[in-house]
């Protein structure tokens, strides 16, 4: 038979500390490393969980693979991206191809934007020309 745990009564003396941090109060750069380190679908979540959270997680996000995603991006949702994800440093599009020149125009948004992996696509030269 497995012994059960008694939980203290408050009126046993006992205080409930709150324990939540702001978002806020974490250092930046460890922030990033656990967001950095997420799976994609974990950091959606994380988005989900508030408005704090949706907005840190998504803006600390330096490096991205939309891969995984490739049947369902189109150029709104990579607009979406680029909004949600301004810090971007990487980002991979392999097999994006429902992405047209229009949609990889937003690219240039991202001013620190230095590893684009576009194979697979459908890029054309004007997108090329957006893009750099």
């Amino acid at each position: 038979m497995e012994a059960v745990t008694k939980r203290p009564r408050l009126s046993e003396g006992v205080s409930i500390v709150d324990t939540r941090l702001s978002v806020h109060s974490l250092p930046l750069e460890l922030l990033q490393r656990v967001v950095e380190l997420l799976p994609l679908a974990s950091v959606a979540s994380c988005a989900r969980a508030c408005p704090e959270w949706r907005g840190v997680v998504w803006s600390l996000r330096v490096s991205l693979d939309l891969s995984a995603f490739a049947a369902i991006m189109t150029d709104e949702l990579l607009r979406s991206v680029v909004h949600q994800c301004p810090a971007l440093r990487r980002l991979s599009l392999k097999g994006c191809t429902r992405v047209t020149d229009k949609g990889f125009e937003c690219l240039s948004q991202l001013t620190s934007l230095h590893r684009l992996k576009l194979n697979a696509t459908w890029i054309a030269n004007d997108g090329l020309t957006a893009v750099a």
